[in-house]
């Protein structure tokens, strides 16, 4: 469903579903949260010509002022979250004005996820690199890989793309996971996650020595 600000200013559902344009329709939140992220993906390509104006600039397609921790994808992506809960109370907290900064946990107290490290970096594609915002090309059949539960294509895809833009990382095959756990990792791209994060996923897969010449 979709929502508009009425005449007083307040936000509110609308009654009428869209189906061409309407992301979040009838099946789980991984399923939407994968449309989503597919409906993002589209609205990027017929804007290409706008986007490839800022991304000159050396400005990011998505801002965000509200980051998930690291710590919640990894318990996202293990299955150790309440699924229907979440999903229970997301319409609500789509409607709620969150403020402007969040604080960031300093550290991950679980192990971070390769996998997701790797396609969550790429599919970020803005990556902080000394002192630089290096803006890889886009993989567009990442996320369609990881939706179909391929991980060790869609990590070897990653891998490949970070070689190929002059980053060294340290897993240069794919890696493979349980496809139910695949698809996880594909819908939790959808949480947006903040460039000191980026940080940390790339020196968690990227070794920094940078290659000296390019084949």
């Amino acid at each position: 469903m979709r929502v508009r600000k009425n005449k007083y200013g307040k936000i509110e559902w609308l009654d009428n579903e869209d189906y061409d344009t309407t992301t979040w329709q009838v099946g789980s939140l991984e399923h939407n949260l994968i449309n989503l992220l597919r409906r993002i993906s589209n609205e990027s390509k017929q804007n290409l010509h706008q986007e490839e104006e800022k991304n000159s600039a050396g400005v990011p397609t998505v801002k965000s002022f509200y980051f998930a921790q690291i710590d919640d994808i990894t318990h996202w992506i293990n299955g150790n979250v309440e699924y229907q809960r979440i999903e229970e109370i997301a319409r609500g907290l789509s409607l709620v004005r969150f403020p402007k900064e969040t604080p960031e946990s300093a550290f991950s107290n679980l192990p971070i996820s390769t996998a997701y490290a790797l396609t969550a970096i790429v599919h970020n594609r803005h990556i902080p690199v000394d002192n630089q915002n290096l803006i890889l090309p886009r993989v567009p059949t990442l996320l369609e890989k990881l939706a179909a539960g391929d991980c060790y294509t869609a990590t070897k895809l990653a891998a490949n793309r970070l070689y190929a833009s002059g980053l060294n990382p340290a897993i240069r095959d794919g890696i493979f996971e349980p496809s139910d756990r695949t698809r996880r990792i594909a819908s939790s791209l959808a949480f947006p996650i903040s460039r000191s994060t980026i940080v940390r996923l790339v020196k968690h897969i990227v070794k920094f020595d940078h290659q000296d010449s390019k084949d």
